[in-house]
């Protein structure tokens, strides 16, 4: 593998009934708006970002991917990547990594990595389970689903697997795919045991981080071999 209003505070009880002429509160004067102590706050009037649509992947191990009428295989150069996908606005600028051997793309999620003669050796998506694409093999899509059962799957139908990594990451040689997560189903285990957890949410990531791919990539023939 490549290298988230207050109101205002100090106001004093019956500033808001503060009379005016007549002896009529200020805020019932004709033809006035009901006034309020309470500073507008700007974020509730804001609409929340849209969150950036998904996107599927292919993955054809010893070829490349496909994905929104594009295809990027291994042997492509690195003018031509880029060509390629800027035919899809969504991929945004590529962003260099690694010294220059790579470019990002999608926010970052699309990592291709390059050999010394500038051609595609390697593609990663690298979102994981909050990432915006989705990379498919055999119908499976191999962020979103748990990861032993991914790991399963794809043994029974590649086999040649390297498991020298477990159980982080997990290589299928003949397929030159990859896997990779930050955790464990061990480490999620003795976590829970400890009560390490500060609340829900950092329990159900740290799950996901252990029950989730959050790197997966394919490369040239060899690539994972050498």
């Amino acid at each position: 593998m490549s290298n988230e209003g207050r109101g205002r505070r100090g106001s004093k009880p019956g500033d808001a009934q503060k009379h005016g002429r007549n002896g009529r509160p200020a805020d019932k004067r004709r033809g006035t708006k009901p006034s309020t102590t309470r500073p507008i706050d700007r974020r509730r009037q804001q609409k929340p970002k849209p969150e950036p649509p998904e996107y599927a992947f292919g993955l054809y191990p010893l070829d490349g991917i496909e994905g929104r009428g594009m295809h990027v295989g291994f042997g492509d150069t690195r003018e031509q990547v880029v060509a390629t996908l800027a035919h899809d606005r969504a991929s945004g600028t590529s962003v260099a990594g690694d010294g220059g051997t790579s470019l990002s793309f999608y926010r970052g999620e699309l990592v291709v990595s390059f050999s010394p003669d500038d051609t595609v050796e390697l593609i990663e998506f690298v979102g994981s389970y909050h990432g915006h694409l989705r990379p498919m093999l055999g119908g499976m899509d191999l962020a979103r689903v748990d990861a032993d059962w991914v790991m399963r799957k794809l043994s029974s139908r590649i086999g040649s697997l390297d498991s020298s990594g477990e159980p982080y990451e997990y290589v299928f040689l003949r397929a030159e795919v990859c896997l990779y997560r930050e955790s464990s189903p061990d480490d999620f285990a003795d976590m829970a045991d400890e009560k390490a957890f500060a609340d829900d949410r950092e329990r159900r990531e740290e799950e996901l981080m252990a029950t989730r791919w959050a790197t997966v990539g394919i490369g040239r023939k060899g690539f994972f071999d050498e």
